[in-house]
């Protein structure tokens, strides 16, 4: 139709009509005759054929609704499952900071000076035998892994010599709703600390900004 009405179209540079105009539709055919075996009027003489119609609509509107919410600028990330199922994260345009932050640090302090107050002055007393036991700990590491590959004279030794230590260990994962286990390596222990200043020659730390650090 276009090559004998010589209309041409123009260039779609409106989201709102490229998302609105879905494509072209024609009636290539306007007569068909079906021959079938269910029909009164079948003729076994010559081939079946068959009539279909399908009202098959909106076959690229999820392509283009991803597009979109792909080119937004708040776009994070997106996750294929299948091919026809695609998960994508935006990220928010506003944050509300109607949380009582400072109210809550506050109450964390007190926490932990009433904390302290009642492990050294109540308990620490009472039970001091049974505080003696030494434990095994690593962050990130499993506590299977930690005591059967971690030893005491190993954390001394990191502390004092700042050796760092690393160790192999199986995880279990997920991605995409898919299970599956890999092994990885851990930095098991490190003498490496920067969320406080380590005083030189000792193992004592003060906060950042304190006086004493140079």
């Amino acid at each position: 139709m276009l090559k004998h009405t010589g209309v041409k179209f123009e260039l779609l540079t409106d989201i709102d009509m490229v998302m609105f105009v879905r494509g072209l539709s024609q009636c290539s055919n306007r007569y068909a005759r079906s021959n079938n075996k269910y029909m009164p009027s079948y003729d076994q003489s010559k081939p079946s054929s068959y009539l279909m119609y399908y009202d098959v609509n909106n076959l690229y509107e999820g392509r283009y609704r991803a597009e979109a919410m792909i080119a937004k600028p708040n776009f994070h990330s997106r996750s294929v499952f299948s091919e026809n199922l695609v998960a994508i994260e935006l990220c928010k345009l506003e944050i509300k900071f109607d949380k009582p932050l400072y109210m809550g640090m506050y109450i964390l302090d007190i926490f932990k000076t009433c904390l302290y107050e009642f492990h050294h002055e109540y308990m620490a007393p009472v039970y001091r035998e049974k505080f003696k036991k030494d434990t095994k700990k690593a962050k990130g590491v499993k506590s299977n892994v930690v005591a059967r590959s971690i030893t005491f004279e190993e954390y001394k030794q990191c502390l004092n010599d700042a050796v760092e230590m690393t160790c192999r260990q199986s995880c279990i994962r997920s991605k995409l709703h898919e299970v599956y286990t890999i092994s990885e390596t851990k930095i098991a222990l490190s003498s490496h600390y920067d969320k406080r200043y380590i005083v030189p020659g000792s193992t004592n730390a003060l906060p950042w900004g304190h006086y004493q650090c140079k």
